[in-house]
């Protein structure tokens, strides 16, 4: 464990903040939490005080936990939001938005979906008023308060998103908003509310005064372990996270088996369903996913879940880490790592090591990651059957419409010191001529031999080329994909809907029970052969930023595994 202080310039006032994180790699195949502890003091002391009597130390040496205790000015928390006092609000707001880019926890990531909040007495106070007045979204997916009020300002404010919450010697109207904001309802335990048609929207009440060993382990089990929330509306959805250890993974940890690029180590996690290790005889298909920039295999793994649906459907799932364990080389460039090549090899492998069905075999991935799928299956249309990619500015080259969060000026930066640089996170450079090189290769190759590839893309209406304009990444995308398909390719235009170019169908969807606010526009391409085939899917998810909804997966899976592809490259197509 180790433990350092962070200065912070925010206007007019050099804030400071004690981090903890674990002595290990932060690129280790993992995924972090991050905990933001309000505590009624600014010295060291009372942060090991709060590490030692509870038993942190063991999360963040176990879980990669990430601990921030921003310390307080004069010891108090300004939870009524009073003019003139110190803005901590949007203090603390600044320090859950920079934990996804590792700023200032010395390359250490949480992404937004694991961020929680705990606070003691004032610092509880705080939290309430976070959750309560502010937009969860960037906040918090769980919290767990210790004492401390709901405060009038905060309740006046209120916008009652849902945030699941473990409630320990609260006042009744915490207790009473939190469990009307999560539309939880009471169980057979009198202390436990849940909500019926999201169960991870849930508020448990403690009537007992003070913190223990005992409450921080039902706080980590019961909520920060098991809950996570997606950037899938302006306030965020409550989530389910999934658990490592009952995943079944077989996990490869610098692996050097597959002897591509120079025998380079390589990470990734495969999933074989039961029913395959049933019948090791019986072909089935592969689904390889790729991690967004900065993301890991496990991060993919929580959000994308696609291994769930390959244990019920019966197909082999593979959640693969780019060469460098940061991005993925989309343009194919000699001075990086050859992740086509990597590719290559790890497909032959899981070919010799799985009983895989050479004819189905699917990628898809998020955000850097979905245009590595999307870069494998146009230079190797052969080998797969279909994609699924989801949210990606792939190719990078145009970035003129790309307005990623975050981009205002920053409420704090880093106190440096004598002679240090602040730290800048990767942003994709535009260069056309080499990004959209590949593309025009495989273009080039399509008039020697023809190949279809079915595509269903999912974008956002909160992403960073929405909506969609003439000349953007996702136009150039979306042509390209349509040329490759022999889909007419129209001009994008400036639509009220946002989407550049209307389907030749068009339908709404509400997929999603557990989230019922959720709502798709999905848009239906066709292809001018002559058996007219719907290759390329577009589909908006209304208020998605850049996220992945549970609900994309389930429809990806549903579209590709229509498709098969036989060895003299052309598709099969189950459905009729």
């Amino acid at each position: 464990m180790k433990l350092y202080l962070k200065e912070l310039q925010t206007p007019g006032l050099i804030r400071s903040m004690y981090v903890v994180t674990a002595e290990t790699d932060p690129k280790e195949l993992w995924k972090s939490s991050a905990i933001t502890i309000l505590r009624e003091s600014s010295t060291k002391s009372s942060v090991m005080e709060i590490i030692e009597s509870y038993g942190l130390d063991k999360l963040v040496d176990e879980q990669k936990v990430i601990l921030l205790f921003p310390n307080p000015v004069n010891d108090r928390w300004n939870y009524t939001l009073k003019e003139g006092l110190t803005k901590d609000a949007e203090f603390i707001i600044a320090l859950n938005n920079s934990l996804n880019s590792g700023t200032f926890t010395e390359g250490w990531r949480a992404m937004n979906d694991v961020h929680y909040l705990l606070g003691f007495g004032e610092g509880a106070s705080m939290v309430n008023t976070l959750v309560a007045a502010f937009s969860s979204g960037p906040l918090a997916a769980a919290v767990c308060t210790v004492g401390g009020v709901m405060a009038d300002e905060a309740l006046e404010r209120a916008v009652n998103s849902p945030v699941p919450a473990l409630i320990i010697d609260g006042d009744p109207r915490a207790k009473a908003y939190y469990i009307c904001a999560n539309n939880a309802d009471k169980t057979n335990d009198e202390n436990l509310y849940v909500c019926k048609y999201n169960p991870m929207q849930k508020v448990r009440v403690v009537n007992e005064t003070g913190f223990s060993q005992e409450l921080c382990k039902i706080m980590w089990e019961e909520f920060f372990l098991r809950i996570r929330r997606t950037n899938t509306t302006p306030e965020g959805q409550v989530d389910r996270r999934i658990i490592p250890e009952e995943c079944n993974f077989i996990w490869h940890i610098k692996d050097t088996c597959l002897g591509d690029n120079g025998g380079l180590d390589h990470d990734w996690l495969e999933h074989v369903p039961e029913s395959v290790k049933a019948n090791p005889d019986k072909k089935v298909p592969l689904l390889i996913f790729s991690h967004g920039m900065s993301d890991n295999p496990l991060k993919a793994a929580d959000m994308a879940k696609f291994h769930e649906i390959g244990e019920r459907e019966g197909f082999i799932t593979v959640y693969t880490y780019s060469s460098d364990r940061y991005r993925w080389n989309l343009s194919m460039s000699p001075d990086g790592y050859d992740d086509i090549a990597y590719y290559l090899a790890l497909i032959d492998y899981l070919k010799k090591t799985y009983p895989v069905d050479e004819t189905r075999i699917y990628l898809s991935g998020f955000s850097n990651g979905a245009g590595m799928a999307m870069t494998f299956a146009f230079m190797h249309p052969e080998l797969i059957a279909a994609i699924c990619p989801i949210d990606t500015t792939f190719p990078y080259a145009n970035m003129q419409f790309f307005r990623p969060a975050g981009r205002e000026k920053p409420f704090i930066t880093e106190v440096l010191k004598p002679g240090q640089e602040p730290q800048r996170p990767f942003m994709p450079r535009e260069n056309p001529e080499r990004n959209l090189a590949p593309l025009h290769e495989a273009l080039n190759r399509q008039k020697t031999k023809p190949y279809r590839m079915p595509v269903m893309y999912f974008y956002g209406t909160r992403e960073s080329e929405f909506p969609i304009r003439k000349g953007c990444n996702q136009q150039i995308q979306y042509d390209f994909w349509k040329t490759f398909n022999n889909i007419p390719v129209r001009e994008t235009e400036d639509l009220e809907e946002g989407v550049g170019v209307i389907g030749d169908e068009v339908h709404e969807l509400f997929p999603s029970r557990e989230l019922p606010d959720s709502k798709f526009s999905h848009h239906v391409f066709y292809s001018s052969d002559s058996d007219r085939k719907d290759y390329y899917h577009f589909i908006l998810a209304y208020g998605k930023a850049h996220d992945v909804h549970p609900s994309e997966p389930e429809l990806g899976w549903a579209y590709v595994s229509r498709f098969s592809r036989n060895p003299d490259g052309s598709l099969n197509d189950s459905k009729k």
